[in-house]
């Protein structure tokens, strides 16, 4: 089991809401216009970044090595 295994249902702690919207914000400032575009969200976690920008997106990928982190996402 890895660590983020461990973690994954306590990782949506306030700090890491505040930072994903931060991180989200600008992502979203990069990314433009993308409507029906195949997101691809590698190192997912528990999906508080790929979630927020999947608006828009034909199709979200989630991809973690947490299967824990995963079964959050899904």
């Amino acid at each position: 089991m890895n660590i983020f295994d461990k973690i994954a249902h306590h990782y949506d702690s306030p700090k890491q809401l505040a930072l994903a919207n931060i991180i989200t914000t600008e992502i979203q400032k990069k990314l433009g216009n993308l409507i029906g575009a195949t997101l691809l969200d590698y190192g997912c976690g528990t999906g508080l970044i790929g979630l927020e920008i999947a608006a828009g997106f034909k199709e979200i990928l989630f991809v973690d090595p947490s299967e824990e982190m995963i079964r959050i996402v899904d």
